[in-house]
């Protein structure tokens, strides 16, 4: 990074340059460098960057370049003409303009600064891991800052070996049969982008990654390559506007807002104020995210599924003449009224297990990692659900109404009706955490229903032109007919019966880590609780 002044006085124009050692050193002027005075700030400076970088803290060059004005005018043009044409920052001709004037320094001095992380950033990193996550650091700093910050962050551990990676020769060095770490520089890192074998393999296997030396664009590369070469999904987070690429090349992009500006909050998915906040979102939101559209996806297929079914079954008994047994206006209601919310809601409120569970144990991530919520298994046991549930709805009503007085439209009636509450019976048996909004969503939509079917019977008349089909107070008369409750009992209860005992045995034979955590949380939660008297006596209550 470079900047031009000129002094007031003497109008002299001047060139002030920083960098890292690694890319001011090679640029500077030759009879500069072969001074006595020249040479003897070269070696100061290194063996302070030396001694700096052992300390931790992170080290530039500051170099000066006396301009000619003539020279620097032509230069501008260039420069500017190269902005005009210009894709974005990393445009080829822009950085050979800026190269061009870059060139023949002297160096003044080094800095240094302390870079101190953020708290917490240890016990998040540990928990990533810990989630079956793969970390990589990516940075700036040349290699002995770079792996003082790797060590205090608790990149790496005592429980791996660490190797330097420079080329494909130095993989030999690696024993893939112990925990493993890796320090890749820019070549290394070629190697990767290429798909050498032996560098994909032996990268895809380690612990965690360190990478040194990287440039804005060297970010971005990175991602891409374990994007294209290990076939991952990536999350990038950065809190500076050198971040800004890799956030927008992975899949999820984080920008931490802070002293170094808002360019990486604005550019990413994610804004946070703090590193460890990354635990949160990922092993709690993250986990809520993938458990809530797997579950409401699944719930969608089956509740249209099982309302497709039971016109399926009509088709035997009316020569498949497609015919509906259901009344249009339960047809067109169905799925933009009484089924609409629900749904919605159980995927915006429901929790399979509570953040403390979740948080603080961050082995339960791999849950979503390995995909075992939304499986092949899982779509053939609803469609199964759906294909029971509608043939339990429709024989029953069939074998309750068929040969008696009851007309078509009460028989019509008791389907929907059979529908809708053994649907949404359903979503009370997949809930894995009852709130107060998914309590009310479901007694408002169930009055909703009853409402409107007492409305829709109580208003439909001839003078609506609608005769005598269906006839008035049909619904009415259902609703206030013992026989149409006693048989909704039945049907519901026959229809989820399957379900309710798979759950049962599930979580008694072979329950899930998730659900085992959760119920040592309540059980916890149960013994801190004072126990209820009765009569003076206090009462414990067993839990099932």
């Amino acid at each position: 990074m470079s900047v031009v002044v000129r002094e007031r006085s003497s109008g002299r124009l001047q060139l002030f340059c920083k960098g890292a050692d690694a890319a001011i050193l090679p640029r500077l002027s030759r009879a500069f460098s072969e001074s006595v005075e020249g040479q003897r700030i070269v070696a100061d400076s290194k063996a302070a960057i030396d001694q700096y970088a052992m300390d931790g803290l992170r080290t530039l060059c500051v170099a000066v370049k006396p301009l000619e004005e003539e020279a620097f005018e032509e230069w501008l043009d260039v420069y500017e003409e190269a902005e005009k044409v210009a894709v974005d920052a990393d445009d080829e001709m822009l950085g050979e303009a800026a190269s061009f004037m870059e060139d023949n320094l002297e160096l003044l001095g080094v800095t240094a600064i302390e870079d101190r992380l953020q708290e917490n950033v240890e016990e998040t990193i540990s928990s990533l891991r810990r989630a079956g996550i793969q970390v990589w650091v990516l940075t700036g700093d040349k290699l002995e800052t770079a792996l003082n910050i790797a060590r205090s962050c608790g990149l790496f551990g005592n429980d791996a070996s660490t190797h330097q990676i420079d080329g494909l020769e130095d993989l030999r060095a690696v024993d893939a049969a112990v925990p493993y770490n890796l320090v890749l520089n820019p070549s290394a890192i070629d190697h990767l982008r290429q798909g050498q074998a032996e560098m994909v393999e032996c990268v895809a296997n380690c612990v965690a990654v360190l990478c040194y030396r990287m440039t804005p664009a060297g970010k971005s590369d990175v991602v891409k390559a374990v994007k294209k070469r290990l076939k991952g999904k990536t999350l990038a987070i950065g809190d500076g506007a050198n971040d800004v690429p890799m956030i927008q090349t992975a899949d999820v992009g984080v920008g931490i807002t802070g002293l170094e500006g808002m360019q990486a909050a604005m550019a990413s998915d994610f804004a946070v104020a703090r590193f460890f906040y990354l635990r949160k979102l990922l092993l709690v939101h993250g986990h809520w995210s993938y458990y809530r559209i797997a579950s409401a996806f699944l719930y969608f297929l089956y509740k249209n599924a099982s309302w497709v079914f039971v016109v399926f079954w009509y088709q035997f008994f009316n020569d498949f003449s497609a015919n509906t047994p259901l009344d249009p206006l339960f047809s067109m209601l169905y799925s933009i009224v009484y089924t609409s919310l629900q749904p919605v809601f159980h995927g915006i409120f429901d929790q399979d297990a509570d953040e403390f569970v979740l948080g603080g144990h961050p082995e339960l991530y791999k849950q979503g990692r390995r995909n075992k919520l939304y499986r092949n298994r899982d779509f053939f046991l609803n469609m199964a659900d759906a294909l029971w549930q509608s043939a339990v709805i429709f024989f029953i009503a069939y074998g309750v109404y068929n040969e008696t007085a009851s007309d078509y439209w009460a028989f019509s009636f008791q389907l929907c009706s059979g529908i809708y509450v053994v649907n949404s019976g359903h979503l009370l048996l997949i809930t894995g955490s009852w709130t107060m909004p998914l309590m009310w969503m479901n007694i408002v939509f169930t009055v909703l229903y009853f409402g409107i079917n007492f409305l829709y019977a109580l208003f439909v008349s001839p003078r609506l032109e609608v005769g005598a089909n269906p006839p008035v107070g049909t619904y009415i008369a259902s609703m206030t007919d013992h026989n149409f409750w006693y048989v909704l009992l039945l049907t519901t209860v026959v229809a989820l019966l399957p379900r309710t005992i798979a759950i049962l045995m599930t979580n008694t034979i072979q329950p899930s880590d998730v659900f085992l955590e959760q119920e040592k949380r309540k059980a916890e939660i149960q013994q801190k609780m004072p126990p209820t008297v009765i009569c003076g006596r206090p009462i414990n209550f067993l839990r099932i």
